[in-house]
């Protein structure tokens, strides 16, 4: 009999609570206490848990976040 693995968060309570998006375990961030706010956007260099990279290669999130602007841009001209 295999031993049973432990059951995973839920993807959008790891999102939220910013773990890595791998394991769901590790911290995204070095301090991940929101009102230090000389270290509150400090990440990690790689999950210390599964070791995923936070920065998988050099400009791969650009293209989220033009579309995340595009989105923005479009939302807020459909409401005003």
């Amino acid at each position: 009999m295999m031993p049973k693995q432990p059951a995973k968060r839920n993807y959008l309570l790891s999102v939220l609570q910013c773990k890595c998006p791998r394991c769901r375990e590790g911290n995204m961030f070095v301090d991940p206490h929101p009102y230090h706010l000389k270290s509150y956007m400090n990440m990690n260099e790689a999950c210390p848990v599964c070791g995923q990279p936070t920065e998988i290669e050099v400009g791969f999130y650009y293209g989220t976040g033009y579309v995340s602007y595009a989105l923005t841009v479009a939302f807020s001209v459909a409401t005003f």
